[in-house]
């Protein structure tokens, strides 16, 4: 009995060792990514600022010069017609009519016409720039989120790697080898399986859900692949308007039928243990 109790310590002592080995490299793993994904961050933070603030400047100085011009020609317009009407009735007056000066106007506002034309060149070439730089935010976006969907798995694969040393470190406490018996490891090993039960399923492996629909899941309490197989339509319905998105989507991808697929190995597993 004692070389069987000695031998089940020694395994114990190497298991913690390893697990502890395994703890320090995910965790300098994890490290290097988080710093990675941080600066990558918060260098397309910056470009897009810089992009929105180069956007705003040239529309605002093409809005004001546009109006400038406007009401430039407005003004001169309206000079054009009272001169013209004051002409109409009093012909013999010089204060009122005078061709010369009407016709300098006639050209002045002619070439304030062709300005504005160019402004408005001007404008559409701005507008162009505008949607490139729009398209580029949109990469950037993109690029992005490409980050946090290949961190986010690392990062939950450190987490349950953590909570499994965790959960087997508690079980590998210190402990009198006088007082160990069945019970004891019986109701350990329970305590055990109840932990890794209540772990919630990857909901992002049924198709339509990714991240941000996952949390919102996980908030209104759905985190199983069995709760929502014993869904009804009507159930699914009411669970979209929750998390705020249609509810032909989560209809259209079968939500339903995607989580009974992905319980089922589950449950065999389950049934293959008992």
């Amino acid at each position: 009995m004692t070389p069987l109790i000695i031998a089940l310590v020694s395994f114990a002592t190497a298991l913690v060792a390893g697990l502890l080995l395994s703890k320090a490299f995910f965790t300098a793993q994890s490290l290097k990514d988080s710093v990675s994904r941080d600066i990558h961050h918060e260098s397309l933070s910056k470009q897009r600022k810089r992009y929105r603030k180069q956007l705003l400047t040239l529309h605002n100085k093409a809005q004001k010069k546009i109006t400038a011009m406007r009401k430039k020609i407005a003004d001169r317009d309206r000079k054009i017609d009272a001169l013209e009407s004051a002409s109409g009735s009093t012909h013999s007056t010089k204060e009122f009519y005078d061709a010369k000066h009407v016709e300098s106007l006639h050209v002045e506002i002619a070439v304030l016409r062709e300005n504005l034309e160019t402004r408005d060149e001007r404008i559409a070439v701005l507008d162009i720039e505008i949607r490139e730089n729009h398209i580029k935010a949109l990469e950037l976006q993109n690029n992005l989120n490409a980050w946090k969907v290949r961190i986010s798995p690392l990062t939950k694969k450190l987490h349950e790697q953590r909570e499994l040393i965790g959960r087997i470190q508690h079980a590998a406490e210190p402990y009198e080898i006088n007082e160990l018996d069945d019970t004891v490891a019986l109701n350990q090993a329970h305590k055990i399986d109840s932990q890794v039960e209540d772990r919630p399923d990857d909901l992002k492996k049924i198709r339509g859900i990714g991240p941000v629909l996952e949390k919102r899941l996980n908030t209104t309490g759905v985190s199983r692949f069995e709760q929502i197989a014993e869904m009804s339509t009507q159930d699914l319905m009411d669970l979209a308007e929750r998390i705020s998105i249609s509810p032909t989507v989560a209809q259209r991808d079968n939500w339903i039928q995607q989580a009974r697929s992905l319980q089922k190995p589950v449950e065999s597993s389950i049934q293959r243990s008992a």
